[in-house]
């Protein structure tokens, strides 16, 4: 029940849970702390905590309401705050008083904000205590009224997360989206050499791509999406001209799968490209390595983003790519800012040694491209050159003659 991918063991819902049951066994002295739930005819503990000497008791442990001592409290049959279990002669009719050796107990009811009752929350000692007052289990409902809050959050994230899930498996399912392909230009030979793959979903007047492939990593779904939309983009392979590749990109989650080896399994390498997208630092890059010399008879490898994220030159180095792809960070206004322009140059340069292929990407106006030109950029892509479109709109495109790289233009092909 409150358990779920993203709750943090320290600061998520449940963490904040369990750290205050520990508090609270802590404040109030006593042996035992525990939430609660009561589910259909069972009471059954959803948190506990414990000091070394205290009873076991095991989180999801469970008994009729019947033989429940927080449920007798709840239904006013037992009182809230017990001093001395021996002095209360009906807790003796209730079989787990004598398992948990309770002496003291205190508890009180979870009651939600829609006035639904959760459960309970309480703690015990196995001792009498007459010490505990009326002030302790004024600690307690306050803490029973933080739980309440908590648990409701984490039933609202937990609807959202099974409404997400079901969004993404459905759209996987039916295929409930499509590719379009922007060309990537040899900007010397002025024609297209290879096409990026860009998946559109049907909200995409409102929302980016980008937010779904984020909310499939939120529900543990990334592998599974990015997967279908490939698939989708790899079936208009046999389509695009002999010597125009595919560009894909995959994230480090999906190439370390091994699943993508079975969508590309009768592709020819020369035919696609695999765009490793993440940006966070690599772990373990022997595993990367492993992972990409597995594909290495079915696809070449562009490392994208160059410039933009933190770990895309450790992966050049580490992995010897065959397209460096720089961002768009780096290539907007490159004719007006020198800096830009020296790192566009060092990246020329580095490519020649590594034996890779620049691709300068976002190029949005004639002077960009001009200036890449001038600074002996292999290819570039962007929206001055070729929008992204279908693919039946983009062959002629692709299919056209050759032109030099100052006539190389969206406006041509809009």
């Amino acid at each position: 029940m409150l358990r779920l991918k993203g709750d943090d063991a320290q600061s998520g819902p449940c963490g904040i849970l369990q750290g205050m049951l520990d508090g609270l066994r802590d404040h109030l002295a006593m042996d035992v702390a525990y939430l609660a739930e009561f589910r259909g005819d069972r009471r059954v503990f959803r948190f506990v905590s414990r000091s070394a000497a205290a009873p076991e008791i095991a989180v999801g442990e469970s008994v009729s309401l019947s033989d429940s001592v927080c449920f007798q409290v709840v239904e006013g049959r037992l009182p809230e705050l017990i001093r001395d279990a021996a002095e209360v002669p009906s807790i003796g009719d209730l079989t787990l008083v004598e398992k948990y050796g309770i002496g003291a107990h205190l508890c009180v009811p979870v009651t939600l904000g829609d006035g639904t009752l959760f459960g309970a929350m309480g703690c015990f000692s196995t001792r009498p205590d007459r010490s505990i007052n009326r002030r302790n289990l004024e600690v307690l409902r306050m803490g029973a009224r933080l739980a309440a809050d908590l648990i409701e959050r984490k039933r609202k994230s937990e609807a959202h997360h099974e409404a997400l899930c079901a969004r993404i498996s459905s759209t996987i399912e039916r295929g409930a989206f499509n590719v379009v392909y922007q060309p990537i230009f040899s900007i010397s030979e002025g024609r297209a050499i290879g096409v990026e793959a860009l998946t559109r979903f049907p909200d995409a007047g409102t929302r980016p791509p980008s937010a779904w492939f984020d909310e499939a990593d939120e529900v543990g779904c990334t592998v599974e999406l990015e997967l279908a939309t490939i698939r989708r983009a790899v079936e208009g392979l046999a389509l695009l001209p002999e010597d125009v590749y595919l560009s894909v990109n995959v994230s480090l989650e999906t190439l370390l799968s091994g699943k993508l080896l079975e969508v590309l399994q009768d592709t020819d390498k020369n035919r696609i490209v695999i765009e490793l997208t993440e940006h966070e630092a690599v772990e373990d890059y022997e595993a990367l390595k492993a992972a990409l010399e597995t594909l290495g008879k079915r696809a070449r490898l562009a490392i994208d983003d160059v410039g933009a994220g933190y770990s895309s030159m450790r992966h050049i180095l580490d992995l010897g790519p065959d397209f460096i792809k720089l961002d768009i960070s780096i290539v907007r206004d490159l004719h007006r800012q020198p800096s830009r322009s020296a790192f566009v140059r060092a990246m020329v340069e580095f490519a020649k040694v590594a034996n890779s292929s620049i691709v300068a990407e976002g190029v949005e106006n004639q002077e960009e491209l001009d200036e890449l030109a001038k600074l002996d950029a292999a290819n570039a892509q962007g929206y001055h050159l070729c929008r992204p479109l279908p693919l039946a709109q983009i062959l002629p495109c692709l299919a056209g003659k050759e032109q030099s790289s100052s006539e190389v233009s969206g406006r041509r092909y809009g």
